[in-house]
């Protein structure tokens, strides 16, 4: 994980922290415009953006630790139905970026308090086909051995 990734999803973890459940409105609309692929970018700053989201969406999860319960279930509530559509189309750009978002969310915590996101890389949306690409089998692969 680059030390960048790192220091840019601490912030968010830190506002999640320090803010709880009350930062998620305000960055929900801005996590999902990040998505939003604009004519006039270039691959490259579309990769930015998802990277961005990535970070912000790995601080997040980190950050609502000691959150309550219906707090997780408001971020996962949101959550899920985003990376459930965004995470098939991780690009070679910034597939890497996911995992380090994933591992950041994971790395030396409780597996309880992120269930549901290894629920959601086991989904039939997300499994293997047989017509997928050799990418997309590795995306997914890669996303699920670091999770």
């Amino acid at each position: 994980m680059s030390h960048n990734f790192t220091g840019r999803a601490e912030l968010f973890k830190g506002i999640a922290r320090n803010f709880g459940a009350a930062a998620l409105p305000m960055v929900q609309a801005k996590v999902e415009a990040l998505f939003e692929e604009l004519p006039e970018e270039g691959a490259g700053e579309f990769a930015s953006k998802v990277r961005c989201a990535a970070e912000i969406v790995g601080g997040l999860v980190r950050g609502a630790k000691h959150w309550t319960f219906a707090e997780r279930e408001q971020l996962w509530g949101w959550l899920l139905p985003v990376l459930e559509l965004q995470l098939p189309k991780v690009s070679n750009l910034n597939v890497g970026d996911w995992a380090a978002a994933i591992r950041f969310c994971v790395y030396d915590r409780d597996p309880r308090r992120f269930y549901p996101l290894t629920n959601l890389l086991f989904r039939p949306a997300l499994t293997l086909a047989e017509d997928d690409t050799s990418f997309a089998q590795h995306r997914r692969l890669l996303l699920l051995h670091t999770a």
